[in-house]
């Protein structure tokens, strides 16, 4: 469990000119024993994918049994099962990329391709103007600057979910009193729960930033494909028809891209934007209600945890149709 699985024998080599790039995202999956660059292993590590992911949703059944027994204390219910919309949200978002992973990990490897050995030529298809097809090092530029965003963001999104994993594990696991048997069988398999609720999400959910912020850099390299055309003055009637051509060609492979990207994520933001709205509606009401100081940190970890996920999907989505 502790140490990271070898990557899968079809995984794409490590991008060399930002040594960091892809670290959040590929670190992520591989903690819970997925390579999402492969499509001969996706899952590489069977221990580390299914103990943990059994171990996250079997916690909802004794959870929502144990709330029904205060059910007259709207506080304690809101306790226990403000924990549990993550876990519910973490399953259902790994079961969708796993039922999608073909599609994503395509995505994956065609974005991947693009920032390879110093942004170099994808493979030239006949007839089309491959997206990689000429790259220069303003294009590198713009690449690189996009990457950089994204990993400042990720890197800001780790720090807060791995406070909150803390901080459930310290509040929820530690409170527990039960027999020496019973507190270590519910310390490991609380543990293991949000070991998979915070390595799940922090994984999906830095992989949608890292697409966004790649596809930005592609309609930003397609406008200065644009800006460059139009600036070269020395070209004919034909070399300039052809430029716009192959621009144009550009476009519609990009916008071909997204629209992948949409459909295979449509439905986890779905189901972010609805169970988000019971996670932070849970937690807001226990702040007038919690007088432990424990829980009010946990609870303020949490919704920034909440607050951020939404962030970045809203954020996302907009940088993305105001580039469109």
């Amino acid at each position: 469990m502790l140490g990271l699985p070898t990557p899968a024998p079809d995984a794409l080599p490590p991008q060399k000119t930002y040594e960091r790039f892809f670290f959040v995202q590929k670190r992520s999956f591989a903690t819970v024993g997925i390579d999402p660059t492969s499509f001969e292993r996706t899952i590489i590590s069977y221990g580390l994918f299914w103990i943990p992911f059994f171990a996250m949703v079997t916690i909802p059944g004794p959870a929502l049994l144990l709330a029904r027994n205060y059910i007259t204390d709207l506080n304690v219910v809101a306790r226990i099962l403000t924990p549990v919309w993550q876990s519910i949200l973490a399953g259902l978002k790994i079961c969708v990329f796993m039922w999608q992973r073909k599609k994503i990990i395509f995505l994956v490897r065609k974005v991947w391709l693009w920032n390879l050995d110093g942004f170099s030529i994808l493979q030239q298809q006949k007839g089309s103007f491959a997206i990689g097809e000429a790259a220069n090092a303003k294009e590198a530029e713009i690449l690189t600057k996009e990457n950089v965003i994204d990993q400042k963001i990720t890197s800001f999104y780790f720090v807060l979910v791995a406070v909150s994993g803390f901080s459930a594990i310290l509040i929820y696991i530690l409170d527990i009193h039960e027999t020496y048997i019973g507190y270590l069988f519910a310390f490991v398999w609380g543990s293991l729960a949000i070991y998979c609720i915070c390595n799940g999400s922090l994984a999906i959910d830095s992989l949608f930033s890292w697409f966004v912020c790649n596809f930005v850099g592609l309609f930003r390299i397609l406008n200065l494909k644009f800006k460059t055309l139009a600036e070269s003055g020395n070209l004919s009637d034909g070399e300039f028809k052809d430029g716009i051509r192959k621009c144009v060609m550009y476009h519609l492979q990009v916008i071909k891209l997204v629209e992948s990207f949409n459909e295979v994520y449509k439905t986890i933001i779905f189901l972010k934007f609805l169970i988000s709205c019971f996670q932070i509606a849970f937690i807001v009401f226990q702040f007038p209600n919690t007088e432990e100081m424990g829980f009010q940190l946990m609870h303020a970890s949490f919704l920034s945890s909440v607050a951020t996920q939404l962030m970045l999907y809203c954020h996302g989505g907009q940088k993305i149709k105001d580039m469109i």
